[in-house]
């Protein structure tokens, strides 16, 4: 019972299981039908842990709200009843994102990771989200014959695949070791294009911000160099041929690597037809935009990007203001935690899942990470300068 009475540790422990939360569902998921297909138990139970989780983090963060992070969600609830006034039709979309979403900006606004236990937490996530990985793995050789390409586990890992990298570089045990060379397989073996990138990504800011050896930073510069001339050189093409014959004899299909064969690894897949077709509406209303989830009316769902949706929602200006000022406050809120190492990997995590995943994939009012980020930023414990626009 003494967890439960302290309200911040409760915020805190929801906080550290929502990041691995649906990865571990799925494991779990994908290891119980293996025994009992279709039961819903287990989805019962790892739900109910996250709804009590939720129960007791409600009035801790009501609490520690203040005035200004007050006036941040009335301006967000007018926005949203305006939209609805101007689009009944999307009133469903509205009262999802209301309840599921936008409650992350509250999270945002008070949240305190410098608190020990929050990392431990996150390391203990972690590692059982890599064998959640390895559990969805499994069912898929088992049951689906080795083709993967899994959007949803794949970005449903990445936050604890890119803190397995903190550990990584920071505690080097055997078992941080173990796990990050888990991650990666695993984030491969999903075969999504995006996510890996993501990762990749995350891994090289990351090594560069661990690294005191200027030498080192030098060599990485190098050898990424090295990555990009042998892609264009087409070299690549061997190594990965031989790679793709040995997984096909053991029964796997990659979909990454069988795109870059291909030559279809940054083929749109119908992203340039929403783009062309969101840009044109934007055109037609450049001033005030249609409002939040106008896109979904267009082809039933979201436009893939976070610029052009935003563009949508609220027009060229408003939407180009608020893509700088969001822009502005997250180099802000990384360059003034940059003396703390968990908390700086902890921001890269946020905006690698928001930003990073919002330029192609995704909508920001179905994505939990954005709003947190959002909160960030009025969060006085991340940004306790006085450059931040949204203050």
């Amino acid at each position: 019972m003494k967890f439960l009475s302290n309200g911040e540790k409760n915020v805190i422990f929801f906080v550290a299981f929502s990041f691995s939360f649906y990865i571990i569902l799925l494991g779990v998921n994908a290891f119980v039908n293996l025994f009992a297909y279709e039961t819903v138990y287990d989805s019962v139970i790892l739900y109910s842990v996250l709804f009590i989780s939720i129960i007791f983090s409600i009035v801790p963060i009501i609490k520690m709200v203040n005035s200004k992070q007050l006036v941040v969600i009335l301006v967000m609830a007018i926005v949203s009843l305006i939209s609805i006034v101007r689009n009944v039709t999307l009133v469903e979309f509205h009262v999802k994102f209301i309840l599921t979403v936008m409650p992350y900006i509250f999270i945002g606004f008070v949240l305190d990771i410098k608190r020990e236990y929050f990392k431990k937490y996150i390391s203990l996530f972690t590692k059982i989200a890599c064998i959640a990985g390895a559990s969805q793995i499994l069912f898929s050789i088992i049951k689906n014959g080795g083709y993967t390409h899994d959007m949803t586990s794949a970005y449903s890992l990445l936050p604890s695949a890119i803190f397995s990298i903190y550990f990584l570089f920071t505690r080097r045990r055997v078992i941080d070791i173990l796990v990050f060379l888990a991650m990666t397989v695993e984030l491969l073996f999903f075969g999504v294009r995006w996510p890996i990138a993501l990762y990749g990504f995350s891994f090289v800011i990351l090594m560069l911000y661990f690294s005191k050896n200027v030498k080192f930073k030098v060599l990485l510069t190098i050898f990424s160099l090295s990555t990009v001339l042998i892609f264009i050189s087409g070299l690549y093409s061997d190594i990965l041929t031989n790679i793709s014959n040995f997984f096909i004899e053991i029964g796997i299909t990659n979909s990454v690597i069988e795109r870059i064969l291909n030559g279809t690894l940054t083929e749109q897949n119908g992203r340039d037809v929403i783009y062309n077709t969101m840009m044109e509406l934007v055109k037609d209303k450049p001033i005030i935009g249609y409002g939040l989830f106008f896109d979904r009316t267009v082809f039933g769902a979201y436009a893939h990007n976070i610029i052009i949706e935003l563009w949508i929602n609220f027009g060229f200006l408003l939407g180009s203001l608020f893509i700088i000022a969001t822009m502005f406050n997250t180099i802000k809120i990384i360059n003034t935690n940059m003396k703390n190492d968990f908390v700086f990997v902890f921001i890269i995590m946020v905006i690698i899942m928001s930003l990073g995943q919002l330029l192609i994939s995704g909508s920001y009012l179905e994505n939990t990470y954005f709003f947190l980020l959002i909160g960030l930023f009025f969060n006085h414990r991340f940004n306790h300068s006085n450059g931040v626009i949204f203050k």
